[in-house]
């Protein structure tokens, strides 16, 4: 019975993974199509693309958020991707990026990374006498760089 829910278990964290790099890669594009998009847009375009069965939920920005770096937290899905206007730090919904490393030609990048804690439904802490071991609950994170059209 161990195995099999164990089975079960990794399938659907893999599921979830799967999801997470599709996302990214979807993420990228957009965000290279509209590079000129404020920062919020993107985490928005994460939350109305997510797939049934991971943890949607608020949009809330990182306080890691840099001049360089934009990052957001969609429900369970932590957001990390070049930064829109690198002087403004609440750029207005009416204004363009005015980041040069978003212009045209340039790299940009997108980084996603699910929490998997509401989809483990086995233990994560496992012990054995004196030993003991523990599931992480994080999946790795995915980085997909593109270039700006």
């Amino acid at each position: 019975m161990l195995l099999v829910f164990g089975i079960i278990q990794l399938s659907v964290i893999f599921i979830a993974y799967y999801s997470e790099t599709r996302m990214a890669r979807e993420s990228a594009r957009w965000l290279a199509i509209n590079h000129d998009s404020v920062d919020g847009d993107l985490a928005q375009h994460v939350s109305d693309t997510m797939l049934p069965g991971l943890l949607s939920g608020a949009i809330t920005e990182d306080s890691t958020s840099t001049n360089v770096d934009a990052s957001y937290h969609v429900g369970n899905m932590n957001v990390k991707f070049t930064a829109c206007n690198p002087t403004i730090t609440t750029p207005t919904p009416a204004g363009p990026c005015l980041n040069t490393n978003r212009a045209s030609g340039q790299t940009i990048y997108v980084e996603l990374n699910y929490n998997v804690s509401n989809l483990i439904f086995m233990p994560t802490n496992f012990r054995l006498g004196s030993l003991s071991t523990s599931i992480p609950t994080a999946l790795p994170a995915y980085r997909v760089s593109i270039m700006v059209e």
